[in-house]
């Protein structure tokens, strides 16, 4: 899409472009040197979550929600979780409950049980947008494996919940969570994305402060994230634009 002539005509007639990742504003900026600004395509619901409180004594609630598609990845989290129950033989340090439902419903459920997660994971199947944020609200930890998004709502809803978000460094989620909310995994090989994710909760289950700040930056990055902030964000770059001197097309 980038590369269709179309789209560089538009580029070249544009004052300033908005995109939705890092990886297009350097490919609009850097590679085509036309003004970009990352802009996510969507904000974080108004109302805020609560900071989490988790003191490490009971086990970790994890929740992943999402349309159960091969993009969405979901056999990464199991097999992460699979390796930290091998590093905890004999403990529940953690629950996981997956939302949703689709097609890949059954292979995931099939290799859950191989796994020996069946006890400790609890599937909701399609449930209404109002019992998923009940369901995520009663979470620790939002994980978001999807390997292709522009800017999934789901995320910002648990930003907004408080919920730290674990998810792949790229698309839309890579700008939306940062270091002061939530923990980035390397998009690389499906053994990094295993690995990452199993670090990234045991790390969790091994220092609840570390989950607890998180939350809290959860909230606060919900609030930079909210649609108020990106009116402001876009009204300020609409008068750079009227009071710049115009560039030649």
């Amino acid at each position: 899409m980038w590369h269709g002539k179309s789209t560089r005509r538009a580029a070249r007639a544009a004052s300033h472009i908005f995109v939705n990742a890092e990886d297009n504003r350097a490919l609009v900026t850097d590679r085509w040197g036309y003004p970009s600004h990352v802009m996510l395509d969507t904000g974080a619901p108004p109302a805020p979550g609560e900071p989490r409180r988790y003191d490490g004594n009971r086990p970790l609630r994890i929740v992943w929600s999402g349309l159960h598609v091969g993009r969405k990845a979901m056999p990464l989290l199991l097999k992460a979780l699979a390796r930290i129950k091998s590093e905890f033989p004999g403990e529940n340090r953690f629950e996981l409950k997956v939302l949703g439902g689709g097609p890949q419903t059954e292979a995931w459920q099939s290799l859950a049980r191989e796994f020996g997660l069946e006890s400790c994971t609890r599937w909701t199947g399609q449930i209404s947008r109002d019992k998923a944020l009940a369901e995520m609200r009663d979470a620790d930890v939002f994980a978001f494996t999807s390997l292709q998004e522009g800017t999934s709502s789901v995320v910002m809803e648990a930003l907004a919940l408080g919920l730290p978000v674990i998810c792949h460094d790229a698309c839309g989620m890579g700008v939306a969570v940062n270091e002061s909310c939530g923990i980035k995994v390397p998009l690389q090989t499906p053994a990094v994305s295993i690995e990452g994710f199993a670090r990234a909760i045991g790390s969790l289950i091994r220092d609840p402060q570390r989950l607890e700040r998180l939350s809290a930056g959860a909230l606060a990055r919900a609030d930079q994230l909210s649609w108020d902030r990106k009116v402001d964000q876009i009204a300020a770059v609409y008068e750079d634009v009227l009071t710049a001197t115009p560039r030649p097309h």
